[in-house]
């Protein structure tokens, strides 16, 4: 499971909690992900996104639990209230994920303040 990081905590810039969301890693992913179950943070340094119990049983075969350096973003792109985020995974290889937030906007700017990431 990864720490997450606290509203309070140093270089925090965003917080939503009750997210969904889904991987694009394969096709049980973008049917499973999940419901209103996802906290995301942004730090000035990761983009982290975790579940709680009982979530947390299914997170990794539904690929829902990442913490990723912001210099491993590659795309944030926001379509109403859904936010698209390329980065590079732990292997360096392309992975995806789609969020639905309901501070979609905020969320972005923080991405684009903290991250060179392209629109």
């Amino acid at each position: 499971m990864l720490r997450l990081p606290k509203l309070g905590d140093a270089g925090v810039v965003f917080v939503e909690g009750l997210v969904a969301g889904y991987s694009h890693k394969t096709f049980m992913t973008r049917i499973g992900g999940s419901f209103k179950c996802l906290t995301v943070v942004v730090t000035g340094s990761d983009l982290s996104l975790t579940t709680s119990f009982p979530y947390t049983v299914f997170a990794r075969d539904l690929d829902i639990e990442h913490l990723i350096p912001l210099g491993k973003i590659l795309k944030v792109e926001e379509r109403g209230s859904i936010v698209e985020v390329e980065f590079l995974n732990e292997a360096g290889l392309p992975a995806k994920f789609s969020l639905r937030l309901r501070k979609a906007g905020e969320f972005v700017s923080a991405m684009r303040a903290k991250a060179f990431v392209s629109p």
